[in-house]
């Protein structure tokens, strides 16, 4: 190859400049090579309403029904309220029609800003709280609302569907309408800042954990040292005390109430193996390794799990347990929830239990389990009456 031609070459990989002299390299400018940085972003803030609208065939004639006002759960707290129009006419053609109302803007907005945007989402329920009908929806273009603003669809259905009896598309409940709303309001920016030599010191320590909790994992899948046993009804768990008295005031006072007495060895759980395995993962991983799947009517994973962290005092697994029974609660098992709520002390379940029992009472009574849940929790059934006034 000729002395230019080389030349030539080196200059196109990047070996030398045009004057013969190394070539200097372009400077990286990631994030790895400055020392902070940030992003920064809009930020929505996203809150819902259910609303339920009891022996609505007498409230068809009305020419528009308006809900309570209720507030946002954000800062700002704006005022909203909905409005049905039972049987908008519009070309000849009877339509349901529901709208959004901004009514007023809450303490914390910015007096010197008179409008907000935000997008909505209308859904009509079914008897399981599953959507029948959606209009709307986070990807919408957003509105400008106003005080006293309103915004919707005048035609959410045909108002002939609220006739509708078959079964999975039947709009009316016990001759009642179930409305949901979720509303994203566009908010301020947030901004996140970092650093690239704390967020190395972050990642090697989240990498250390991961290996302790791998290594306690495989401590309880192996057995290995073990010196205590949980009976299960078909398996037999081989645990450690020191871990379980770590993780479990119950298993702490268990352990120590006995320094004159022969160790205990072991002891039985009148619960199916795989709730008890689940607790055991969460306690030596901080989490749960087979996943609680949303129960309905059939599926009690999560309920009997919750009343089994609560019996053996593992507080963050029962706060977890409890974290899922809030978003599924259903006509099936609610008064299962409301019960066990009622013993756990989980105030926050128990009243949202006792909502949707009022919501759906006569759905609610209609199970078969209902007759006993009265013969057994009249305690109970006083609440749920006083809770309706």
């Amino acid at each position: 190859m000729a002395s230019a031609q080389v030349n030539d070459f080196n200059r196109q990989a990047g070996g030398v400049g045009p004057t013969g002299e190394p070539k200097r390299r372009c400077e990286s400018y990631g994030p790895e090579s400055v020392d902070s940085w940030a992003i920064t972003e809009k930020v929505e803030q996203e809150f819902s309403f259910l609303w339920k609208l009891e022996e609505f065939s007498t409230m068809v004639g009305r020419k528009e029904l308006k809900s309570p006002v209720f507030l946002e759960n954000a800062p700002a707290q704006h005022k909203w309220q909905l409005k049905v129009n039972p049987k908008n006419n519009i070309d000849g053609a009877e339509f349901f029609g529901l709208n959004l109302i901004l009514t007023d803007f809450g303490k914390g907005h910015d007096p010197t800003v008179e409008k907000i945007n935000a997008k909505f989402e209308f859904s009509i329920l079914n008897s399981e709280g599953n959507p029948l009908f959606k209009h709307g929806g986070a990807t919408m273009a957003p509105r400008e609302f106003k005080k006293n603003t309103s915004w919707g669809f005048s035609k959410m259905i045909p108002a002939s569907d609220l006739l509708y009896t078959c079964v999975p598309h039947r709009v009316l409940i016990n001759d009642a309408i179930t409305i949901l709303v979720k509303v994203w309001i566009e908010g301020g920016v947030k901004h996140e800042v970092g650093c690239p030599e704390e967020e190395k010191l972050e990642a090697k320590h989240h990498s250390n954990k991961e290996k302790l909790v791998k290594d306690l994992k495989n401590m309880f899948t192996t057995g290995v040292a073990s010196d205590f046993d949980i009976i299960g009804n078909y398996t037999t768990f081989h645990v450690h005390k020191f871990v379980l008295a770590a993780r479990s005031p119950f298993f702490e006072r268990m352990f120590k109430a006995r320094p004159n007495e022969e160790p205990v060895k072991e002891m039985r759980m009148e619960y199916s193996d795989a709730s008890v395995k689940n607790m055991l993962d969460f306690i030596y991983t901080g989490e749960v390794i087979e996943p609680i799947e949303p129960i309905d009517l059939l599926k009690y994973d999560a309920l009997e799990l919750f009343n089994l962290a609560h019996n053996y005092d593992v507080q963050s697994l029962q706060e977890a347990c409890e974290e899922v029974l809030l978003d599924n609660i259903r006509v099936g098992n609610a008064t299962d929830i409301l019960i066990s709520a009622h013993s756990n002390n989980a105030n926050e379940l128990k009243s949202r239990a006792i909502k949707f029992i009022n919501w759906n009472k006569k759905a609610v009574q209609g199970t078969v389990t209902f007759p006993q849940f009265i013969k057994c929790h009249p305690h109970l059934v006083t609440e749920l009456y006083m809770a309706q006034e």
